[in-house]
């Protein structure tokens, strides 16, 4: 089987009118990239960002998960997690958004699975049932699982 003709890539603006009726099974996806930051940035300028463009590009997008998916269906997601100068890390909290939208969090597997599956060289944490990858100073990933109530 050729997985690369399942795998659909998409902008988010275009899912809801892209596919017509169809549903899916899963959908895997890192809704938003944030601006590239040389250095640490500062709290506020984190935060701007998050409340502007990041949270609702998330609230949009469970939406439309929820209209795509069959029931029982998950989606996988990663959630920015940055470190600032001078507040701390602000992190996406992602389970309030879902919920909204008809989804419950299910727990990640173990992350040495998913380095052995991928790539040896992630440098994948887990702290309090949140995956993340730890690769960059001042940016993580978090990875996520939801499924469609």
């Amino acid at each position: 089987m050729n997985i690369s003709k399942n795998i659909i890539h998409a902008n988010i603006d275009q899912l809801s009118t892209q596919f017509g009726n169809l549903k899916f099974d899963g959908i895997v996806t890192e809704p938003i990239l944030l601006p590239f930051f040389k250095k640490i940035p500062k709290y506020n300028d984190v935060e701007e960002i998050v409340e502007n463009r990041v949270i609702p590009t998330y609230s949009k997008a469970f939406n439309i998960f929820s209209e795509l998916l069959k029931e029982q269906s998950r989606v996988v997601i990663t959630a920015p997690s940055i470190l600032t100068i001078d507040g701390g890390r602000i992190r996406v909290y992602l389970n309030e958004i879902a919920e909204k939208s008809g989804f419950h969090r299910i727990r990640v597997l173990n992350k040495k699975g998913i380095a052995e599956k991928s790539d040896r060289n992630l440098k994948l944490e887990s702290k309090k049932n949140v995956v993340y990858d730890s690769g960059t100073k001042y940016f993580r990933r978090e990875f996520y699982i939801f499924e469609k109530n």
